[in-house]
């Protein structure tokens, strides 16, 4: 469905009130709101099953406070297991970008989750809005399934398609269990994602690094990260590779063990003449029971050759920027692929020395894509990520 008209007042509800139920993930009201600010309500509402003979309101809002740029519209839907039956795990009916749902042991975390997911995409904007958010939820979907979460418990996360994890514990909100709503999520525009799940605040859904950088100072790879929370975070290790295959670790360095703040840590890589002319590094986050997790792998040259530094917007629409870094001139083969390898750009252009900016469009479907970038003498960045939807 269509609302073609951008006041927060295009759809309203009178009497008993409306209903709207939407099945699935792509069964979407498609509001397009354009620059306008208000309050936007969705008269959300479950679809009676074989457990559940009567339905239940459960509107959601998004109070758009800051106003978006271009010609944005808000993608909603709010949707239950694809069977009807109330009975099958989170994990077997993801939101497409969700690419995990496993706690910080590896295991499903889908017991810990309301029985249902919230798709709030803001989409088509060049910036963003800011908004608060506010859901409603039923008390059969929080005990539904064999769930195990405790409804004083629940709090929101959302998932970050461009880093792939769940974040971040430190959201707001205020839970009211008689009313069945949690409200004041307040989501700044660079955190405005589209997936969103109602979680047990004490077994939350993984959060991984908000960022992993190494950057050429001054000569010197320097290693910057930032967590959004940590749990049992024992220590990081720094691992190096010259290929992306073999790994070494080089140092290591304390973790903040539990934490619901952003903690920013820095590391100088020693003895760097050593090193390639191209290298590779990631991070090990290993908990205090031994258990670990890998980073992405990134990059770093301080010693001649190219560097992807930016690609933005990310997420994008299609048209993608990216900034590189060149200590020569000379045509480069930029390299686009998805998920499973199969290319969908292949392009040459001419760098000069220093910062280059090159626009590209990708016409593909919703997605992760993988950039890979080379000089005609083999010099090459192999790992540049960008996120269509």
């Amino acid at each position: 469905m269509v609302l073609d008209n951008g006041n927060a007042n295009a759809l309203a509800t009178a009497g008993t009130g409306g209903n709207i139920i939407t099945k699935k993930e792509k069964t979407q009201v498609k509001w397009n709101v354009g620059t306008n600010t208000g309050t936007y309500t969705l008269p959300f509402t479950t679809a009676t099953t074989a457990t559940n003979a009567s339905a239940s309101k459960i509107p959601s809002s998004i109070n758009i406070t800051g106003a978006g740029t271009g010609a944005g519209n808000l993608k909603l839907s709010s949707y239950t297991d694809n069977d009807a039956t109330n009975n099958q795990l989170n994990s077997e009916y993801l939101p497409s970008d969700v690419t995990t749902f496993l706690d910080e042991n590896g295991n499903d975390n889908s017991l810990n989750v309301v029985n249902r997911f919230w798709i709030l995409d803001a989409n088509g904007f060049i910036t963003k809005p800011t908004a608060t958010l506010s859901f409603t939820y039923d008390d059969d979907e929080v005990t539904g399934g064999g769930n195990t979460v405790s409804e004083a418990n629940l709090f929101p996360q959302r998932f970050n398609s461009v880093d792939s994890a769940w974040s971040d514990v430190t959201l707001s909100g205020t839970l009211n269990t008689t009313a069945n709503t949690l409200s004041g999520v307040n989501v700044s525009s660079g955190d405005f994602f589209k997936s969103w799940a109602l979680v047990n605040e004490l077994n939350p859904l993984p959060v991984e690094l908000l960022s992993f950088k190494p950057n050429c100072i001054n000569n010197q790879t320097v290693i910057k990260w930032t967590t959004a929370s940590e749990i049992n975070n024992s220590h990081f290790e720094i691992q190096h590779s010259t290929d992306g295959e073999i790994w070494n670790t080089i140092d290591s360095v304390e973790g903040a063990g539990n934490s619901v703040e952003e903690i920013n840590y820095q590391y100088q890589v020693k003895n760097q003449s050593t090193y390639q002319e191209f290298d590779y590094y990631r991070l090990k986050q290993v908990d205090y029971d031994g258990t670990y997790d890998y980073s992405k792998i990134e990059a770093c040259n301080c010693n001649g050759g190219i560097e992807i530094t930016e690609i933005y917007p990310n997420p994008s629409h299609g048209e993608v920027n990216i900034i590189i870094n060149s200590s020569e001139e000379g045509p480069l083969n930029l390299k686009i692929y998805d998920a499973v390898g199969k290319m969908v750009l292949d392009d040459v252009v001419n760098l000069h020395q220093g910062t280059n900016l090159i626009n590209n469009f990708i016409q593909a479907e919703n997605g992760k894509y993988f950039i890979s970038a080379s000089l005609s003498n083999g010099k090459h960045y192999g790992y540049g990520v960008v996120v269509i939807n």
